[in-house]
């Protein structure tokens, strides 16, 4: 079994794809009806790692990733439910940061 990636890899990478606007791109292939579940779930664990970094879940939300993962958490939506415990995941990560600076 692969050994996950230390924090400091994952945070240096999320920081990067947001620099590269990333999210957007992220956001639009979640908008396929055609993606595939296993290509779902990669985009929303993309999602996650992102918002596992406090310096860029702004920019989370004003790029679109929020909204996404909303549409993938919701009931009745058409994606699996791992894809969903992640998106509410990422979710979760983000109003915690808010809640945090109120």
């Amino acid at each position: 079994m692969e050994a996950a990636d230390p924090p400091e890899h994952v945070e240096a990478r999320a920081k990067e794809l947001v620099h590269l606007h990333g999210i957007r791109a992220l956001c639009r292939l979640l908008s396929f009806q055609s993606l595939s579940s296993f290509a779902q779930e990669q985009v929303v664990t993309a999602l996650v790692q992102i918002a596992t970094v406090p310096e860029v879940r702004g920019r989370l939300i004003q790029e679109g990733g929020y909204n996404s993962c909303l549409s993938m958490a919701k009931e009745g939506a058409s994606s699996i439910e791992p894809t969903r415990i992640k998106a509410l995941h990422a979710l979760a990560k983000v109003i915690y940061n808010i809640i945090c600076y109120l």
